[in-house]
């Protein structure tokens, strides 16, 4: 976020709070939708805020529940033991004459969309066909697993799994987080639940349901088209030329629930940490390795280089301050450049 746009200050609850003059995500009172917007707390951490509108000469019950009801899930979870890490944070909730909202204390995390809307061509999200980058979002996806089996195991289904509802920093560190339980709700029995949504009375819901959504928003991830992956006439190994037979079998067992109602987050992360050993190893087996031989000591070019570059406190003969210095010059993004035959090559190390 830019720090001109968070400028603005609202009136009413919300009036403590500098807030983004623009919404990640619209609201849509019709539809029950709230926006999103992402602004700082007065103690200067960023936060988002979720804002349910209220409509003018329209009484909002149903929005006040739907705020209510994400509020009581949100108390509910953060009891629960490994929620803090994979759950998004609760920092305050409230409601004025405007509407109701729940601010939330995601740290330098953002919506997954948001990322994906604005992320550098180059980031590992945006590039799945390498190895190194698939590593990185099933090491993510282990965190979405535990997320939702902390949800299953309250008897909770998400309902709504979207590039919306998972937080991210989008660091080389795993950090996803769930968020976005407006339109969860709690299983009454063990074969699932059926809600009265939108004047529909037949949809069925289930863990199965939770699972199928998270497995297609891999899928989306991994840029892997559905249709291929839901065939079931098309190999696993011929479902995309950059997955393994691995993750096309793994993503093929949540989304069609292959243990039969039995999935749970503890098996997904044991199928996720056997690809992440064979894609581990394949990338290790790909990662070029480059030896360096230099000249060191009284008398050689570089030990004069080295003086020069060390303000005269490194001297010729001492070739293990030298060796010293060379480590530490190439610990940090160290480049290659190689001349043949006079065209010049780049290559990062």
């Amino acid at each position: 976020m830019s720090k001109r746009s968070q400028t603005r200050r609202r009136e009413g609850f919300l009036a403590e709070y500098k807030l983004d003059d623009t919404y990640m995500q619209k609201p849509d009172p019709s539809a029950g939708r709230a926006g999103l917007l992402g602004g700082y707390s007065p103690d200067g951490l960023p936060i988002l805020v979720k804002v349910w509108r209220r409509r003018k000469g329209h009484v909002d019950t149903e929005l006040e529940e739907i705020w209510r009801h994400e509020l009581r899930q949100l108390h509910r979870l953060a009891g629960f033991p490994g929620a803090s890490e994979t759950i998004a944070h609760l920092r305050q909730a409230g409601l004025d004459e405007h509407g109701f909202y729940l601010v939330l204390d995601p740290g330098q995390r953002r919506p997954l969309q948001v990322m994906l809307d604005h992320a550098p061509a180059g980031h590992w999200l945006k590039q799945p066909q390498l190895g190194g980058n698939r590593i990185r979002i099933w090491r993510n996806l282990v965190r979405l697993s535990q997320g939702l089996e902390t949800l299953h195991a309250q008897g909770l289904l998400h309902r709504n799994i979207d590039e919306w509802a998972i937080l991210i920093a989008g660091t080389n560190q795993a950090d996803f987080q769930l968020t976005g339980f407006e339109w969860s709700m709690r299983l009454t029995s063990g074969h699932g639940a059926r809600l009265d949504q939108g004047g529909s009375t037949d949809q069925h819901y289930s863990f199965r349901h939770d699972w199928l959504l998270l497995g297609l928003l891999t899928a989306r991830l991994l840029k892997i088209n559905t249709n291929r992956l839901l065939d079931l006439r098309v190999a696993p190994s011929e479902i995309a030329d950059h997955i393994s037979a691995n993750e096309a079998k793994l993503l093929r067992a949540i989304i069609h629930d292959h243990e039969e109602g039995r999935l749970s987050g503890k098996l997904v992360d044991q199928r996720i940490n056997d690809v992440l050993r064979s894609l581990n190893a394949e990338v290790a087996a790909l990662d070029p390795k480059f030896h360096l031989a230099l000249r060191l000591g009284s008398g050689t070019p570089l030990a004069g280089r080295i003086r020069n570059a060390s303000d005269n406190e490194i001297e010729t003969d001492d070739i293990e301050s030298q060796l010293e210095f060379v480590q530490n010059d190439l610990a940090d993004g160290p480049l290659l450049m190689a001349l043949s035959h006079g065209l010049r090559r780049t290559t990062r190390g």
